[in-house]
């Protein structure tokens, strides 16, 4: 399914069932409880887009899944070097469970923010308490457990009293 600008208005709520894929120019997530929902009880959901993505506060992803194997959303972004990339704009206070793989847009990462899945950008800004929890599932190809990548660089961070 295609579509030129999704656009969800304050309050309401966006719901994508899968399994599908659904591709998009540009989308744009009201603030003031509005949500996109990915519902992965029967497949995964993948969402493609050429263009921006922005999501206000107090705006929400939510997903019937606990894996980012089920959300995966792809920004194609201008492919341009320079200032034109897309960009990718969420909101603070929120989540997400999923990937995110933009290799050409600018993604800002708001203040208590959280993704629980990956994210791969041209361009990635982290503001404070924002995190990412990555998911190793992510790791693997399918069901059959096959690894398809490798980590290059990972480490845990210590804490300190």
């Amino acid at each position: 399914i295609g579509y030129d600008q999704v656009t969800v208005d304050s309050g309401a709520t966006l719901t994508i069932e899968g399994p599908a894929d659904i591709v998009m120019e540009d989308f744009f997530l009201g603030g003031g409880g509005s949500t996109i929902a990915f519902d992965t009880t029967n497949g995964p959901v993948r969402v493609f887009s050429a263009g921006d993505w922005e999501m206000l506060s107090n705006s929400n992803f939510t997903s019937t899944s606990d894996s980012a194997v089920d959300v995966q959303i792809f920004i194609a972004g201008d492919t341009t070097p320079g200032p034109d990339r897309a960009t990718v704009s969420l909101a603070s206070n929120g989540a997400i469970v999923g990937a995110i793989y933009a290799p050409n847009a600018s993604l800002s990462l708001p203040s208590n923010f959280e993704i629980y899945g990956s994210v791969m950008a041209g361009e990635l800004a982290l503001a404070s308490n924002s995190i990412i929890h990555f998911d190793e599932a992510l790791l693997y190809d399918g069901d059959n457990g096959e690894r398809e990548f490798v980590t290059l660089l990972w480490h845990p961070l210590g804490l300190e009293d």
